[in-house]
């Protein structure tokens, strides 16, 4: 990484951390039909592989000034859902915690992970919104950080602790699991995660540690 995408990837940390978490955390984003209540998402840095590797390519989406969110159909392996995204910038923050509601009954149900399960069916005039109600208190809403849900680990940007999870649900245990950070599982999932970890940061394994992975990939044997 050169040192121009460096001090950009820097500034980019600080604007999640220090901006954009303790204002977008606990934001409520009201669609035609829908309502969401956000309890996590996770950043990424648009159209720049040098900051985000990690980051979709959204050249059609463009860099807005003041905040927008967006619905997106989303369909692999014959499956369908939503995925919500609020934009602002190169920012992305796409929606992994919350509580989405009905803006036609009581009706409410929590969600983790990016499937967005809306209560009201939706139509195109309905995918986007800019009506957004951020937290303007003090210093905003207090974040646990932790990386992001990824399919790839072998680039550097899955270090990036850039998932953003309101404190008071994580001490609750409202939040995704952490990947990286799997030590009381199976032994099988443990070790999965411990050399997950070290591809990520790019570490090389210290005699100790090749003689815990032993031990683990002998307790997935039995």
């Amino acid at each position: 990484m050169l040192l121009k995408e460096v001090k950009i990837k820097q500034v980019a940390e600080g604007n999640i951390k220090n901006i954009i978490s303790p204002k977008l955390l606990e934001a409520v984003i009201v669609f035609q039909k829908n309502w969401v209540f956000v309890t996590q998402f996770e950043a990424y840095y648009r159209n720049n592989s040098y900051i985000d590797e990690s980051a979709m390519i959204t050249l059609m989406d463009k860099y807005p000034s003041s905040l927008v969110a967006k619905m997106k159909n989303k369909t692999e392996k014959g499956k369908s859902w939503f995925e919500i995204s609020i934009f602002w910038g190169r920012f992305e923050m796409l929606l992994t915690g919350g509580i989405c509601g009905s803006k036609i009954s009581n009706d409410a149900v929590s969600l983790l992970g990016p499937n967005v399960p809306l209560k009201e069916l939706v139509d195109g005039d309905s995918l986007a919104s800019e009506n957004i109600y951020i937290n303007c208190h003090g210093d905003g809403v207090k974040a646990h950080f932790q990386v992001r849900s990824l399919r790839n680990w072998t680039k550097l940007s899955p270090s990036f602790e850039w998932t953003c999870i309101s404190s008071q649900f994580h001490t609750k245990d409202f939040a995704t699991v952490n990947p990286l950070n799997i030590r009381n599982s199976t032994p099988l999932i443990t070790l999965i995660s411990v050399i997950l970890y070290h591809i990520s940061h790019q570490q090389v394994f210290k005699d100790e540690q090749y003689e815990e992975i032993l031990k683990l990939f002998k307790a997935s044997q039995t």
